[in-house]
C-alpha cells in the first residue's frame, strides 16, 4: 500500500501530484468557512475607514468631473483665440490639478488601508489552514509586524504593473502606426494583444503570490518577495494560469453584473452596491490565492 502511494511521487520527481483548479477554489471556500469567525472583525475595522475614503472621494471628485465637461463642452462652442476662451482655462486647470491631488490621496490611502487589510486577512487564512488557534491579540501582533513590507510589496507590483501594461501599449501602437489599417497591421495586433493577456494572466499570479509570501514569511518583502512568489509558481505554472482563468472569470462576471446595474441606478447606489458585495469576491480571491500559496509550498517541500 505505502509503495503504490509513493509511485505518483516518484513519477512526479519527488513532487506530489498537481491539484485540479477546481480544487484550490474548493480548498478557498472551506478556509473561509474555518476561518470566518476572526474574518468578521477584521473587514468590520476595514470597511469603517474605507468607506468613509469612498464616499468622501466621491463627494469631492464627482462635482470636479461634472464641473470639467461644463467647462470642456462650453469651450468647444468659442473661438481658441478668443477671450472667453482663454477665460476658461484657469478654471479648467484648478479642475483637473483637484482631480488629480484627489485621486492620488485616494491610491495612496487605499494602499495604506489594504496593506492593513491584506496582512490581516491573509494570516487569518493561513492560520485556518493550519488549523492554529489564534487570538485577536495574535493576528494584531501580525499585521503589525508585516503591514509594511507587504506595503512595499504592493507599491513595487502597481508599479510592475503599471510598467507591464506602458509597454504592451507601446507594442500595440507601435504595430498600428508602422504597418497601418492592414491584414498584416491587424494579425500582429491580434498576436501581441491575446500573447499580452495570456503572460499578464501569469504574471498577475506571481504578483499575488508575492503579496501572500510578504503576509506570511518574515523577512520577504518587495523584490524579494517577489522572486520567492516566482520560485514557487514555477513549479506549478499551468495550475496557476488555470486559477487565475477562473479569478478573472470571477471578476468579469462581477464587473458584467455592475455595468448593467450602473445603466439603472444613479452612481452613488451603484458605488454602495458594488464596493461591499466586490469586497467579498475579493475575500474569496485572497483565500484562492493562499489555497494555491500551500499548494506550491507543498509542492516545493515534496510534501502530498
Amino acid at each position: 500500500m505505502g509503495e503504490e502511494e509513493g509511485l505518483p511521487l516518484i513519477a512526479g520527481g519527488g513532487r506530489p501530484p498537481p491539484s485540479k483548479a477546481w480544487e484550490i477554489l474548493w480548498r478557498a471556500a472551506k478556509l473561509l468557512g474555518r476561518a470566518w469567525k476572526l474574518m468578521l472583525p477584521v473587514l468590520f475595522i476595514y470597511l469603517i475607514p474605507s468607506s468613509l475614503l469612498l464616499f468622501g472621494t466621491f463627494i469631492t471628485v464627482e462635482p470636479l468631473i461634472i464641473d470639467m465637461a461644463r467647462r470642456v463642452s462650453t469651450m468647444k462652442t468659442k473661438d481658441p483665440s478668443s477671450s472667453e476662451f482663454l477665460a476658461l482655462l484657469p478654471g479648467l486647470t484648478e479642475d483637473l490639478s483637484g482631480f488629480v491631488a484627489a485621486e492620488v490621496g485616494m491610491l495612496l490611502a487605499s494602499l495604506l488601508l489594504s496593506s492593513f487589510l491584506l496582512t490581516g486577512v491573509i494570516n487569518v487564512l493561513t492560520m485556518a489552514a493550519k488549523a492554529e488557534k489564534v487570538t485577536f491579540k495574535d493576528l494584531f501582533y501580525k499585521i503589525k509586524t508585516m503591514w509594511k513590507g507587504l506595503l512595499a510589496t504592493l507599491l513595487y507590483v502597481n508599479l510592475l504593473a503599471f510598467a507591464y501594461e506602458t509597454i504592451w501599449l507601446l507594442l500595440l501602437a507601435f504595430a498600428f502606426f508602422i504597418f497601418g489599417l492592414s491584414l498584416g497591421s491587424s494579425v500582429l495586433t491580434a498576436v501581441i494583444t491575446v500573447s499580452g493577456l495570456l503572460l499578464l494572466l501569469y504574471l498577475s499570479m506571481i504578483w499575488s503570490q508575492g503579496v501572500v509570501v510578504s503576509a506570511t514569511e518574515e523577512g520577504r518583502y518587495g523584490l524579494t518577495a517577489l522572486g520567492r512568489a516566482a520560485e514557487l509558481v514555477q513549479g506549478r505554472r499551468e495550475l496557476a494560469f488555470q486559477v487565475n482563468c477562473l479569478k478573472f472569470l470571477i471578476f468579469a462576471g462581477w464587473y458584467l453584473i455592475m455595468i448593467l446595474l450602473r445603466k439603472v441606478t444613479n452612481p452613488l447606489i451603484t458605488l454602495t452596491v458594488s464596493f461591499y458585495p466586490m469586497l467579498l469576491v475579493s475575500v474569496f480571491c485572497l483565500a484562492v490565492d493562499v489555497a494555491f500559496y500551500n499548494e506550491c509550498r507543498k509542492a516545493a517541500e515534496g510534501n502530498p
